[in-house]
């Protein structure tokens, strides 16, 4: 069994030309966006609706039992500062300097937290570091405790389900993924099955507070083509029973380097690196 939630994420600075044309030969002059919350600067939310703040303790989340209904206001403790145990989590809660900051590149990417006139199920969020092209993806699961999977994961593709759904939007593709597929390809080969999966911990079915974080790192590449379409990412969270990993190794085994002496000859290994 499993629990899952599409996000669908368009994208209008991370796209590809679908023929030279769409670039122009100086290439594409940068837009300006900065989502900094302490010097907001973004030329379509030029109001500031969009400004949000990531980086403080508690966020105010509106929840709601069915979509497009209003949402009821409801406070939860920011991933960045959680305590409650949530091993997915912890290492960003504990860290003295914390991993969020605008003058170390995080930008706010997308934010879905609700609102009073129209709530959600699963609130999310999404920041992106423009020195290093890391995509850092939240989704809380709100009252937790009622859905009794062990394993929580977080996927990050471009390839649309099949079966495709009625009135699923087209994916428009770019080559940020191209090094998630089985192979690594240059920006010119698009890979259009690429994409990656995170497993998470769920560890007591998420009981610990009612409402429990997924999280994931995903790194993507540098597409020179971004400008003239929008691109679509899909966001895949969802809750499993169980998750099995197949592991298959090619090659002959020469030396045993955890070994009291090194042997050569072959055998087999106590664990990675000796443990």
């Amino acid at each position: 069994m499993r629990l899952t939630l599409l996000i669908i994420l368009a994208l209008p600075y991370m796209v590809i030309a679908q023929s030279p044309v769409n670039v122009p030969e100086s290439g594409c002059e940068p837009i300006g966006i900065s989502t900094n919350p302490d010097s907001y600067d973004n030329p379509y939310d030029p109001a500031g609706i969009k400004k949000w703040d990531w980086r403080i303790s508690n966020y105010t989340i509106y929840l709601t039992n069915q979509l497009g209904t209003p949402g009821v206001p409801v406070t939860i403790v920011s991933p960045f500062f959680d305590q409650s145990g949530n091993p997915n989590t912890l290492f960003l809660a504990d860290a003295i300097d914390k991993d969020f900051k605008s003058e170390d590149g995080w930008e706010l990417l997308y934010q879905k937290f609700g609102s009073e006139n129209q709530g959600t199920i699963t609130p999310y969020f999404m920041l992106y570091n423009k020195y290093t092209g890391v995509v850092r993806v939240f989704v809380n699961i709100i009252n937790s405790g009622t859905f009794p999977y062990t394993v929580g994961g977080l996927q990050i593709t471009m390839e649309r389900p099949d079966p495709v759904p009625p009135g699923f939007p087209l994916v428009r593709q770019t080559a940020v993924l191209n090094h998630l597929g089985e192979y690594t390809f240059a920006s010119d080969q698009l890979q259009k099955d690429a994409g990656h999966f995170t497993a998470n911990y769920y560890e007591n079915s998420g009981v610990n507070n009612n409402y429990y974080w997924l999280y994931a790192d995903f790194t993507t590449l540098y597409d020179a083509c971004t400008c003239g379409l929008v691109g679509d990412w899909y966001f895949h969270a969802g809750l499993l029973n169980n998750l099995g990993v197949d592991l298959a190794l090619n090659g002959t085994l020469t030396t045993m380097v955890d070994a009291n002496p090194p042997n050569p000859t072959q055998g087999t290994s106590n664990g990675f690196f000796g443990e």
